[in-house]
């Protein structure tokens, strides 16, 4: 079963130098994404469709294009390959290959989860507002002139929508990083491969 946390923290242990092998800190970028979403979501005016459904089709297309990748790297190298290889830096490179392989599948597992995170979002601000439903509901319970109740409909409603939208432009942000973090790595893996 897919464990979120497990593939937030296998993601997270990817990143570190490479010639240390230290740890590389990963929450300054994710509390600067933060703010930057947040300040996009203060800035923003208007109907958002436009964009969502432009987001919708770019996610999608890269979820599958993660998927794909996905595949190909839980089909595994071949045996006969590593049966071939006699030397020691060649086994120490098949090592290393493997390992690159098997943090690219958290990668992908991470950027899928953040992508089809931004895609609910997405859906969310698509939905019509719940205004008329809750100035119906009113009506029904007899309160149609209830100034208080819409005035904190309508304070919640705001602080709902900001949230929802700053959520969307995080989401957004950390998949778009993600994605170009994990081109780069699967580029250098197919590099390594063709090389051997």
């Amino acid at each position: 079963m897919f464990n979120v946390g497990k593939a937030i923290s296998r993601n997270n242990a990817t990143f570190y130098d490479f010639g240390s092998n230290k740890r590389v800190r990963i929450y300054p970028r994710i509390v600067a994404s933060a703010i930057v979403a947040a300040l996009i979501s203060v800035s923003t005016q208007g109907p958002l469709n436009d964009l969502l459904a432009g987001t919708i089709t770019v996610q999608a297309i890269l979820i599958g294009f993660g998927f794909s990748v996905m595949f190909f790297l839980a089909s595994g190298y071949n045996t006969e390959e590593k049966a071939k290889r006699n030397s020691i830096e060649d086994e120490i490179k098949e090592e290393r290959l493997l390992k690159l392989s098997k943090e690219i599948f958290y990668n992908i597992s991470y950027f899928n989860l953040v992508a089809m995170t931004s895609l609910a979002f997405a859906i969310l601000l698509l939905l019509p507002s719940a205004k008329d439903a809750f100035t119906s509901v009113l009506s029904l319970a007899g309160a149609t002139n209830a100034p208080a109740l819409m005035k904190i409909y309508n304070i919640s409603n705001a602080i709902l929508y900001f949230s929802i939208v700053a959520c969307f432009y995080f989401t957004t942000i950390e998949s778009g990083y993600t994605f170009g973090r994990m081109v780069g790595r699967v580029g250098y893996l197919f590099e390594q491969k063709i090389q051997n």
